[in-house]
């Protein structure tokens, strides 16, 4: 083999080597300028999380009276509240036209007066007969004792006539009757003067001084709105979820209270099938009026201590949650068992440690290894 054929083969040699260098740089390269998919993490910590429900309802007073006219037709003579006014129990109200009332107050003073007079004329007559009498005695027998050696007393002792009792009787037969009228006439003048029996607030108000109150409405509603009353519609799944005692959250724009269900109704409402459940708020704060559209949110688990990721960094796979979570620079697909779901994060009870950086923007464009450049996070991007 001469000397040109041999520095030929050298050079070929040469040339393929150095092709082969230079092709596994373009592959190193090629490899290193992979793309990798930008994504958003969060390192998980645990936290709170609530499950709850919520329903609208409207607050009402728990203690609400209405206050009839019992005489319908009379006029108002004296009105004193106005709607919203505070009163308490034994506050007045307003008072019904008395003439009559007086009227027959005034005749059963007089039937009184007489039966009084007459009881009395017919008592002293009995008692000035009963002295008469008294003093008949005691002359026949003083006069008997003197007499005693010369008669025989038992067969001479007169037959004296006891007075008659019987007008007197009734006369107090009369005499309590007309007291009795006397006391009810009186009595019925007061029930024309109208009176709180409650403390509150009046609600409402159908009456007007100088006009007629008519028995069609009650004249006067008062409300006691210290405390208030939800009444709310749950199914059977959410009801066995509830009980007497339980806390519930209610709220009315900014201002948020706490309430108590006070009662739960175990038989369905045969119109709809739901069951009634009671709640009681109290509102000595006045934060609430009475007539108020309000929320309540009732809370049907809670946990303090949990892992908790946002619901859009959960992924379904038929029936299997799943997530990615970054490791070594490429996401990493995570199947999960969720608890408590808060609305918009869930608890995961399995699959998942504090620390974790978990995918919460871009996890629909990546797979199991993908690799992936968490936004803002300067190793990565370099």
């Amino acid at each position: 083999m001469d000397s040109n054929f041999k520095k030929k083969i050298i050079i070929i040699i040469i040339v393929l080597g150095i092709s082969s260098i230079q092709i596994g740089c373009r592959n190193q390269e090629n490899e290193s300028q992979e793309t990798k998919v930008a994504i958003e993490v969060i390192e998980l910590t645990k936290g709170q999380i609530k499950s709850s429900v919520t329903l609208s309802t409207q607050l009402m007073p728990i203690d609400s009276v209405m206050i009839v006219a019992k005489t319908p037709g009379l006029k108002v003579t004296r009105l004193g509240v106005k709607v919203g006014d505070i009163v308490t129990e034994g506050s007045f109200l307003f008072e019904l036209d008395k003439t009559m009332a007086r009227k027959q107050v005034d005749q059963a003073k007089t039937n009184y007066d007489m039966a009084r007079k007459n009881y009395q004329q017919q008592k002293q007559f009995i008692d000035y007969e009963n002295e008469k009498l008294e003093e008949q005695i005691q002359v026949y027998l003083d006069y008997s004792n003197k007499m005693k050696p010369f008669m025989n007393v038992e067969d001479t002792i007169p037959q004296h006539t006891v007075p008659n009792e019987v007008p007197l009787q009734g006369a107090e037969i009369q005499l309590d009757q007309a007291r009795a009228g006397y006391s009810n006439a009186l009595q019925q003048l007061e029930e024309f003067d109208y009176y709180s029996p409650i403390e509150g607030v009046v609600s409402q108000l159908n009456i007007t001084e100088n006009q007629v109150a008519l028995g069609a409405q009650p004249a006067v509603i008062i409300a006691n709105t210290n405390s208030l009353k939800a009444m709310l519609q749950v199914n059977s799944s959410l009801l066995s979820k509830l009980k007497v005692g339980q806390e519930i959250i209610v709220k009315f724009k900014e201002l948020e209270n706490i309430g108590k269900i006070t009662s739960i109704n175990s038989i369905a409402d045969q119109r709809h099938g739901l069951f009634t459940v009671e709640i009681a708020i109290n509102n000595t704060e006045g934060i609430y009026t009475s007539g108020t559209f309000a929320t309540v949110d009732i809370i049907l688990d809670e946990k303090e201590e949990a892992i908790i990721i946002p619901k859009e960094a959960m992924k379904m796979e038929e029936e299997l949650a799943y997530v990615f979570i970054v490791e070594e620079g490429k996401a990493k697909k995570i199947h999960i068992k969720t608890g408590i779901d808060g609305g918009d994060v869930i608890e995961v009870e399995e699959g998942l440690s504090v620390g974790d950086k978990v995918v919460i923007k871009g996890q629909h464009y990546v797979e199991d290894k993908t690799p992936v450049m968490v936004r803002g996070d300067v190793d990565e991007d370099n």
